[in-house]
């Protein structure tokens, strides 16, 4: 039993190893958009229109959407550019700093993409080559 012990022991010990090497402070936690949840948006809303060529009665619809969380001081949109595989979203803040997020497979998925406040934001400029 002691002999499992320190085996289960060194693996733990080894993966905790293994995932701080993997988790170094050159490697970004985040990029840049956040999967957050799904959404089931549900609404009424006219389809067509009846034999007399007024609009028919609306129908129930709803659709799934994945929220992706763009942190807000990312500032406004302003520009989209991609094709069905990836898109992506161009944003601007006040002090002219353009970002961008990358959203795969648009041309398949749909997104509900929501500025969201951040905390404790802090911007340290990193040399190439580091």
């Amino acid at each position: 039993m002691k002999k499992f012990a320190a085996l289960v022991l060194a693996l733990g010990m080894g993966l905790a190893a293994g995932l701080a090497f993997a988790q170094t402070e050159d490697e970004p936690t985040f990029p840049g958009v956040a999967v957050s949840h799904k959404n089931i948006e549900k609404f009424d809303m006219t389809t067509g229109i009846t034999g007399t060529r007024r609009p028919a009665l609306p129908t129930r619809l709803w659709t799934w959407r994945e929220q992706l969380n763009v942190p807000d001081y990312y500032g406004q949109l302003f520009n989209l550019t991609g094709d069905a595989t990836k898109a992506i979203l161009w944003y601007a803040d006040r002090d002219g700093v353009v970002r961008n997020v990358i959203v795969e497979d648009p041309g398949t998925r749909l997104y509900a993409i929501v500025a969201t406040p951040v905390a404790n934001l802090s911007v340290e400029a990193v040399p190439f080559g580091r």
